[in-house]
């Protein structure tokens, strides 16, 4: 398995950044995540996504 090395900073939990909570840390980051806060979403029979990549 190949291991990712997330970047970025941590978002503070009190004080949580506006659209997708983990955008400060994500390496396919788009303007939507910083707006919107994406819903989940099911991809296949029990497996959900919260992410605007599925939209």
């Amino acid at each position: 398995m190949e291991r990712i090395v997330l970047e970025g900073s941590i978002p503070s939990p009190a004080n949580p950044p506006k659209g997708c909570p983990f955008h400060t840390r994500c390496a396919k980051c788009m303007a939507q995540c910083k707006e919107v806060t994406p819903e989940q979403k099911e991809i296949e029979p029990g497996h959900y996504v919260v992410c605007h990549l599925y939209d």
